[in-house]
């Protein structure tokens, strides 16, 4: 099972029986708990690497280390 839709799957269950024992979060207080901060963090990181994976800058490191550990044995 894929881990995303494991956690969805989780979330769900875990809000609907929440709901059925008549504790229902707010959504205030459902989004008090979401870590905006890192949520953008990530996803700044993500456009990082998908412009440096178009420049090619992972490839060139790629051949760099693989010269580096050649040199090293």
């Amino acid at each position: 099972m894929h881990r995303t839709f494991a956690a969805m799957i989780a979330s769900t269950l875990s809000i609907a029986l929440l709901a059925a024992l008549n504790d229902r979060p707010t959504h205030d207080e459902i989004m008090g708990w979401i870590d905006v901060e890192t949520i953008l963090l990530l996803f700044s990181m993500m456009i990082l690497v998908g412009i440096l994976t178009e420049t090619g800058v992972f490839d060139h490191l790629a051949v760099y280390a693989y010269r580096v550990s050649k040199i090293n044995f």
